[in-house]
């Protein structure tokens, strides 16, 4: 059986904050919304290769901001350039939840708490994992 990874979902407490981070911050576009779904509003976001979609949920019954527990949920993102994507993140003024410059990797904190993780094209998990255990 073949699976293609399509979509990931996450709760957001302000819709149009979380466009606009994800548009500011990730350059994501929106892609399509939802909106008649009992008052629940889905939007659909999408780098400009579509390929993936992370799905914002808005449920009106739950205006606070989710607690997300002991094991919070992170989205991955490549970048052609990872010194350009810190840079540029540090003018925007964004929460640097992790940072490892040796590893090229950081963690910026969306509006709502979840970790966005960015990371190289060159990024090779495999090789470090076995490096780093020889």
């Amino acid at each position: 059986m073949k699976t293609t990874f399509k979509q990931a979902g996450i709760y957001v407490t302000d819709m149009q904050r979380s466009i606009e981070w994800y548009e500011k911050v990730l350059h994501l576009h929106m892609v399509r919304r939802l909106n008649d779904l009992d008052d629940w509003d889905l939007v659909f976001m999408a780098d400009e290769d579509e390929t993936g979609e992370l799905e914002l949920i808005y449920d009106p019954s739950h205006p606070a901001r989710y607690e997300l527990g002991e094991n919070p949920v992170h989205v991955g993102f490549q970048v052609a350039n990872f010194l350009e994507a810190l840079e540029e993140h540090r003018k925007l003024g964004e929460k640097f939840v992790k940072l490892n410059l040796e590893k090229e990797f950081y963690f910026l904190e969306d509006p709502d708490g979840y970790w966005m993780e960015i990371y190289p094209k060159s990024f090779d998990l495999k090789g470090r994992i076995e490096r780093d255990q020889t």
